[in-house]
């Protein structure tokens, strides 16, 4: 192999660095990588209680990963013994597991030879900070008829480890805070009464299901008429409402009333309190 130009490193940190921002681009993550050393297959995954994640692949099919996660991962002789010692350096396939070994393995002769993998090169390397083994592993493979990995492909691959390790975490924790974001409006969905998060100027940032019913009708409660955003049908109780919001936004404590309901006269009680100091605005 030759050994990745400047530029190339250049725009494979770029597609790196951008696809742990957008989880989706993760996807193009392994496949740059085995262009990068003339691989046909590479793969990147990471370990779970339940076994592993694979978070990139390049050159598989879709319905590739399955057997792997699901039970040939315990079978891989590369992996297993390359996780008694991991470290941010590329290894060649036969410092790991030799060719005689390799091929007499079930996990050769079922699932990696059908594949194309026979020559391989990557690292299980660490990735602190995660609770999830601790390692990730990254890989990439050339079928038997294709000359094996060689020392600029680990040099190659090593110069690109710390990159991906860090491209990696931060993957995870977008990821984390995600879903952790989705969670919480999963909740505030579920709750029995309307829910708003609006902005100290009214702007409605999120509304459950409920709060979107009860200001269907513009009957009390209205979200977004005419561009004023948190508001009521009644004209006085308007003014009181962006009060409260515009305080709880601003440092106070926010405040309690009752919205008339035009239709009927009944009325909706509400609540407004500010959100935890990171999000007060």
């Amino acid at each position: 192999g030759t050994l990745m130009g400047r530029k190339s490193v250049e725009a494979y940190l770029e597609e790196l660095y951008t696809a742990a921002a957008e989880p989706a681009g993760w996807t193009t993550v392994a496949a740059l990588l085995a262009d990068a050393v003339e691989a046909q297959t590479s793969v990147i995954w990471t370990p779970t209680e339940r076994g592993v994640e694979v978070l990139s692949h390049g050159g598989f099919t879709p319905d590739s990963d399955a057997p792997y996660v699901q039970y040939y991962h315990a079978l891989d002789v590369w992996t297993l013994t390359a996780m008694r010692c991991p470290k941010l350096e590329a290894i060649l396939g036969p410092e790991l597991v030799s060719e005689a070994e390799l091929v007499r393995s079930e996990f050769y002769a079922d699932f990696a030879c059908p594949l194309g993998m026979h020559h391989i090169a990557g690292a299980i390397a660490p990735l602190p900070g995660q609770k999830r083994g601790g390692v990730f592993s990254v890989a990439v493979h050339r079928p038997a008829n294709t000359p094996p990995f060689d020392e600029n492909d680990r040099r190659q691959i090593t110069e690109l480890l710390p990159h991906i390790q860090r491209a990696i975490q931060l993957y995870l924790r977008v990821r984390d805070l995600e879903f952790r974001a989705q969670s919480g409006f999963a909740a505030l969905e579920a709750m029995p009464y309307g829910v708003v998060v609006a902005s100290r100027t009214g702007d409605v940032l999120f509304a459950n299901s409920k709060a979107e019913g009860l200001a269907s009708h513009s009957d009390g409660l209205v979200l977004g008429k005419r561009g004023v955003g948190l508001s009521a049908a009644n004209p006085l109780e308007a003014q009181t409402l962006r009060r409260l919001v515009h305080d709880a936004a601003s440092g106070g404590a926010g405040g309690a009333m009752k919205l008339t309901r035009l239709s009927n006269g009944t009325a909706l009680a509400v609540l407004v309190s500010p959100l935890p100091l990171p999000y007060r605005d």
